[in-house]
């Protein structure tokens, strides 16, 4: 069983951003598996992590950004303090510094299931809001 399944409540109605997102969650699956079965160093699955949220919050941000999404700034701020956090576990890892499992594990859960409900979807609702206003506009 994964440690984080997809469903439709992680769904923004946003093809492109979803899918980052069940790639997100299959990032932190593998790390789930390397950390509890202890199959081997974390660390090639965290930068794997790393570069893959750059890549992610990069999209996203632009997304925002042409969409001229009001609450871009808070958004980006929100991406930063992630950032920061897996940037210190890497740290922490090539420094030979052991990392709580538990703790990993279930702030990354808990950080990108919430930010998906609760930030993301509103990007999703925006997207929609501005599509249904520009099918009613006139031509």
């Amino acid at each position: 069983m994964s440690f984080l399944t997809w469903d439709s409540r992680y769904s923004i109605h946003v093809d492109v951003i979803d899918r980052q997102h069940m790639k997100l969650m299959e990032l932190i699956n593998r790390l789930h598996d390397l950390m509890v079965n202890k199959e081997g160093g974390p660390s090639t699955v965290v930068a794997d992590l790393i570069e893959y949220t750059k890549t992610h919050f990069g999209a996203e941000e632009e997304l925002m950004e042409r969409l001229e999404y009001p609450e871009l700034a808070h958004h980006r701020q929100l991406h930063k303090q992630l950032t920061k956090s897996v940037l210190g576990w890497k740290a922490d890892l090539d420094a030979g510094r052991p990392l709580s499992t538990r703790d990993v594990l279930s702030f990354l859960r808990d950080w990108l299931t919430s930010h998906i409900q609760r930030e993301d979807k509103k990007i999703g609702e925006f997207i929609l809001a501005r599509a249904r206003q520009n099918a009613k506009a006139p031509a």
